[in-house]
């Protein structure tokens, strides 16, 4: 399980490197291909990456594997929104892939998934996972994170 997590990291890391690269190489060409090539939407990418790089790894040494999940969901629903307030994740990820990304097991996984369908913050219809309220999500994951910049 672990080895599904890390290869997760390590593409993600590798995209990081190639930024790296690519901003090293501007950086040695000089201020006028700087210019020519417009480095800003690179550096953009890069510092998006480092800030999303950042977040997972404070949620792994930080957050219980309950939030994690809720982490995980309120990531995959900011990236399959259909409306203000809901998402659609299409093709739902199963509960072994989602146990790999939060490095738990499958049983924990279910276990929450169940008990967020209870509380009717999401559906499963087929291969869609649909999360009925974003905001509420995102609600327990900042609770869960803790106060931010205080």
């Amino acid at each position: 399980m672990r080895r599904c997590v890390n290869s997760a990291f390590t593409f993600e890391l590798q995209a990081v490197c190639a930024e790296i690269q690519k901003q090293s190489i501007v950086d040695a060409c000089g201020r006028q291909v700087v210019d020519k090539l417009d480095a800003m939407p690179i550096m953009q990418r890069l510092a998006g990456q480092v800030r999303r790089l950042t977040e997972r790894v404070f949620d792994f040494s930080t957050l219980a594997v309950r939030n994690r999940i809720h982490a995980e969901l309120l990531r995959l629903a900011r990236q399959h929104m259909d409306s203000p307030n809901t998402a659609i994740i299409k093709p739902a990820p199963t509960h072994a892939e989602l146990a790999c990304f939060v490095s738990t097991h499958r049983e924990a996984v279910t276990r929450e998934l169940s008990e967020l369908a209870r509380n009717r913050l999401i559906q499963r219809t087929g291969h869609e996972l649909r999360v009925l309220d974003v905001e509420r999500l995102r609600k327990m994951v900042d609770l869960a994170r803790g106060p931010v910049g205080d």
